[in-house]
């Protein structure tokens, strides 16, 4: 018996978390390139149907972080992405801004799980002719993930699902339109790369 506790209290060290604290970090998120002739193509924004009109685009969002302890990372992740539809169908560009608060729930060395707070902007402009259209989102919430290490330097990290609050403006409309809730469409999942030193 007494080996075995020996055992187990060696075992849930080896699983504690990996020393980081005072490590900067790179990161790039939502990498995509986009160029289809079908008649419905996603944007990033959603789907877009033009008839036989088809459409380019791209998106990327670069990170950047800091450990202040072993557990708790803060950071910010700037997205872009845009698209472009043929035969004058119109374009769009996308901005957003992410500043995040990362708390390790568990670390081990090579395996973490983590709750992410964060504050989003996002600012959509599109156009269509001469009819352009801007809107504003702010928003709020909570988001889990996983990180695996890849060595001493590379890290991916993967989430899934969002809880919290969202404010959306459409430019000329009166009113905003508020949302709170638990989003777990397959917009909140995200893949991301990441180097520590």
């Amino acid at each position: 018996m007494k080996k075995l506790f020996i055992i187990s209290v060696m075992a849930f060290m080896a699983f504690t978390a990996t020393a980081q604290q005072g490590a900067f970090y790179l990161g790039l998120s939502n990498i995509s390139f986009l160029r289809s002739d079908l008649p419905n193509v996603g944007t990033g924004v959603g789907i877009v149907s033009q008839g036989d009109n088809g459409a380019t685009g791209y998106g990327f969002a670069p990170e950047v972080g800091y450990y202040v302890s072993d557990r708790i990372a803060i950071g910010g992740i700037i997205g872009f992405s845009g698209y472009t539809i043929k035969n004058n169908g119109g374009d769009g560009f996308n901005f957003g801004f992410s500043p995040y608060v990362r708390f390790f729930l568990h670390q081990s060395e090579n395996f973490g799980f983590y709750l992410q707070g964060e504050l989003d902007f996002l600012h959509q402009t599109s156009e269509v002719g001469s009819a352009k259209n801007t809107v504003t989102t702010w928003g709020l919430g909570i988001a889990p993930g996983v990180s695996y290490a890849l060595s001493s330097h590379f890290s991916v990290l993967a989430s899934f699902g969002s809880l919290g609050y969202a404010s959306q403006k459409v430019k000329d409309a009166p009113d905003a339109t508020n949302t709170f809730g638990l989003s777990l469409d397959a917009s909140t999942l995200n893949f991301s790369l990441r180097y520590t030193f």
